[in-house]
């Protein structure tokens, strides 16, 4: 299933400092996945992608806001 690959990929990337090129590949498409969850039409899909894009951000470091 593709939301538990997204869920299990993100749980991979956390907790490092500094992401490798592969890292930031595979966060890129978690993103973007995320981001396309908030077009759903279906109004829990849209709240679980918000929900994950925000848990994604609050672990990034300060270089991954602009």
């Amino acid at each position: 299933m593709k939301g538990d690959e997204a869920e299990e990929e993100a749980n991979d990337v956390g907790g490092e400092d500094e992401l490798d090129d592969d890292q930031l590949e595979k966060l890129e498409f978690i993103i973007q996945y995320l981001l396309d969850g908030l077009k759903d039409d279906d109004s829990i899909v849209r709240w679980t992608a918000a929900k994950g894009i925000g848990r994604i951000t609050m672990r990034l470091s300060a270089d991954f806001a602009d």
